[in-house]
């Protein structure tokens, strides 16, 4: 057998195993792994694997990615995404929401914003980027992002964690700045959502002058 043959066994059997990985897991699991599962998604179609791909897919919908599906769509099937963009321009022609008006509580799909964008909605938190979490979650990441940035320090999971829905808490920055999963949040953004729905757990970041 050629050694290029041989390497192409092993490779396909490399991306089957890795299908099946992904597919395997409890549904709640997989949707956590959002950057990845478009690349596994594609995989599975690609070696013909359908309810392997299915279940992936699900995974992607329980977080509403569509987003991120966009460019694995347009690789495999440029007629439907060509469907797809069509509607999209649609939309946009009846009326494109605008960060102000998602924030003002309109539209609930993906929104492609050049910054992540928070709201609250009853007791969850929602993103721009079409992702859920509960409110006393987001409460308690933003406490913690504000400590890091009062006290000018940076933050990692070392026995602490925090939870975001199905998403864990991956780092905060010096800056109050947050990553989770896909998700980059600035401390600002979250800032602003906490002084209008929680104020009274807003601190200063400096002490503030005593009045005279």
């Amino acid at each position: 057998m050629l050694a290029t043959d041989l390497r192409n066994q092993e490779q396909h059997a490399s991306d089957v195993a890795d299908v099946k990985q992904y597919a395997e897991q409890p549904l709640e699991k997989a949707a956590t792994q959002g950057c990845i599962l478009p690349l596994v998604y594609e995989k599975a179609l690609r070696l013909e694997m359908p309810d392997e791909a299915a279940q992936i897919l699900r995974a992607y919908q329980l977080n509403h990615y569509w987003g991120d599906l966009d460019s694995t769509f347009r690789t495999l099937n440029p007629g439907a995404w060509d469907i797809v963009y069509n509607r999209r321009a649609a939309r946009t022609a009846r009326g494109r929401f605008t960060p102000e008006k998602w924030l003002a509580g309109e539209g609930n799909a993906y929104q492609s914003f050049d910054a992540t964008l928070v709201r609250r909605k009853d007791d969850r938190l929602q993103t721009t980027k079409g992702a859920e979490a509960p409110w006393s979650h987001a409460v308690a990441i933003f406490l913690r992002a504000q400590r890091c940035r009062n006290e000018s320090t940076s933050w990692r999971p070392n026995g602490e964690r925090f939870r975001a829905g199905h998403f864990e808490l991956d780092r905060i920055d010096a800056s109050g700045g947050i990553n989770i999963g896909c998700h980059r949040i600035e401390f600002s953004e979250m800032l602003r959502l906490a002084v209008k729905e929680v104020p009274q757990l807003v601190t200063a970041q400096y002490p503030l002058p005593a009045v005279i």
